[in-house]
């Protein structure tokens, strides 16, 4: 049986359900007893209650930087924030507006950082801030889904251990 996705759920006997929270209440809502249409019945549902917001990416980036950032990072890795979405985020894909970003675009950043001579390592947290902003959007409600790509960061090099 195959991983159920996130919000669906499967009652004995009865199919797929998923659970949504509507005018004060907890109401359950039938998705049928096939697998894959209850998939494209959830998908569906969950593009509908996400509102359209026309945010640019620079936009959402500086809301991010206000809100998620300033409360969940060390001064220092604030700052590394910051200076990463003004060196890179902004000037590859800041006037995009963010519903319109798609998992290719962040391939071509990617390829984009690594023709900058940039070290992997670097590379790597760049795009691992990247990731963890269009999550925070997800979350937030601006997205109906991140569009993070499998693989997208670097493999890191291994270090020795230190004594």
């Amino acid at each position: 049986m195959p991983k159920l996705p996130r919000g669906m759920f499967l009652r004995k006997g009865r199919g797929y359900y998923t659970r949504r929270w509507a005018n004060g209440k907890d109401c359950w809502t039938s998705l049928g007893k096939d697998f894959d249409e209850a998939c494209r019945k959830l998908r569906s549902a969950e593009r509908r209650e996400v509102p359209v917001v026309r945010l640019t990416v620079r936009e959402a980036a500086q809301k991010w930087l206000e809100s998620y950032v300033a409360t969940n990072r060390a001064p220092k890795q604030r700052v590394m924030a910051a200076q990463r979405v003004r060196d890179y985020v902004e000037p590859y894909m800041g006037y995009k507006l963010l519903s319109r970003v798609e998992k290719e675009d962040l391939r071509a950043m990617r390829l984009w950082l690594e023709k900058q001579d940039k070290k992997p390592l670097t590379v790597r947290h760049i795009l691992a801030d990247v990731k963890c902003f269009f999550r925070w959007c997800e979350d937030a409600g601006w997205l109906d889904r991140a569009p993070i790509p499998h693989r997208l960061l670097p493999k890191s090099q291994e270090r020795p251990p230190d004594r």
